[in-house]
C-alpha cells in the first residue's frame, strides 16, 4: 500500500492495459455473484481497496475495461469432487 508499491502496480497495469482484455479472470471460487457486488461495491465508493490482488489489479482492470463479469476460475481438486 506503500507509495512506492502503488506506483510499481499502476506501470503493471499501463502494461496490461496494452493488451486491451476482454475477460478477467482470477485465481478464486467460482462464485461470481458475491465477486461482482463486491466490485459494485467498489464501484460505489462503499468498497475500499485492499493488499489483495483481486482488488488491486483485477477491479481495476474491469473498471478500465468496462466489463461486467470477473471470473473466479480456481479448480476443485479432483479428490474433492469424488
Amino acid at each position: 500500500m506503500s507509495e512506492q508499491k502503488q506506483l510499481e502496480l499502476r506501470e503493471l497495469l499501463n502494461y496490461i492495459y496494452q493488451f486491451k482484455p476482454t475477460k478477467i479472470a482470477i485465481e478464486g471460487r467460482s462464485n461470481t455473484h458475491k465477486l461482482m457486488n463486491k466490485y459494485r461495491a467498489y464501484q460505489k465508493r462503499d468498497l475500499v481497496l485492499g493488499r489483495d490482488e483481486i482488488w488491486q489489479i483485477a477491479f481495476r482492470l474491469l473498471s478500465k475495461f468496462d466489463l461486467d463479469t470477473l471470473y473466479g476460475v480456481n479448480a476443485v481438486p479432483l479428490a474433492d469432487e469424488l
